[in-house]
């Protein structure tokens, strides 16, 4: 009719997801195969005032390929018999930052986010809390992420996974992911940590239940995200 606004692909529902809440790296690969047209994330492309689209079929590309680039670097865990390891994300918050996090989380990896706002004394202390076995970070602060991994144990560090644009979905090649909600919804599966307001910043760890329960009350309908740093919640990936 005269004066209505015509339906976009990306206003229409997302697919179900069958069999949740499941551990994210399903959620992720549901989305990419049966929604895979549908836009995921929009980020800015550097070094311009242009935003790059990218589809749910490129943003499982992009993180089975970064997982594939963190197991040959650190190893993944795929059993849950296996204990936590803990790998530092020191970085700016970008579409490669996110890349990152949903990455390790298809390794079976526990992220710990670091503000890169902590002073040395406090990015060492995280990471020896957390026994950290890696730091993740970019070119803006790796001579940080270096001296504090030095000082904490000569932890390794490696880089970030590449922007999801650069991404081929042609070329991907899945990486398998076979743990099971029912062993891993409670335990660590991202640890953030306090302000240190009042001494050096504590370990915070969030379980994966905690994520699906965050997601269910804090959007009320999927929409892709456009990205000046990055986030991408569970409700956007659920529904």
């Amino acid at each position: 009719m005269p004066g209505e606004i015509p339906e976009s692909p990306n206003s229409k529902p997302l697919t179900q997801i069958p069999n949740s809440p499941c551990l994210l790296p399903y959620a992720i690969d549901h989305r990419s195969y049966n929604d895979a047209e549908r836009i995921a994330i929009s980020y800015p492309k550097p070094g311009t005032g242009e935003y790059v689209d990218v589809p749910w079929a490129q943003f499982g590309a992009a993180v089975d390929a970064a997982a594939w680039a963190l197991d040959a670097k650190i190893g993944a865990r795929r059993s849950s018999s296996e204990p936590d390891k803990v790998v530092a994300i020191l970085a700016r918050s970008d579409a490669a930052y996110m890349i990152t996090i949903y990455a390790l989380h298809k390794c079976g990896l526990v992220p710990l986010l670091i503000s890169t706002r902590n002073s040395h004394a406090a990015i060492v202390n995280l990471l020896k809390l957390t026994n950290a076995v890696a730091v993740l970070s970019d070119s803006y602060n790796r001579s940080e992420a270096e001296a504090s991994a030095a000082e904490a144990g000569s932890v390794p560090v490696h880089d970030l996974a590449p922007l999801p644009g650069t991404v081929s979905v042609a070329d991907r090649k899945p990486f398998p992911f076979t743990l099971t909600w029912d062993e891993e919804c409670d335990r660590k599966a991202l640890i953030l940590h306090t302000s240190g307001s009042t001494g050096l910043p504590k370990p915070v760890a969030w379980n994966t239940r905690f994520f699906w329960h965050q997601g269910k009350h804090s959007l009320s309908e999927a929409r892709s995200s456009k990205l000046n740093g990055s986030r991408l919640l569970p409700a956007q990936i659920r529904r």
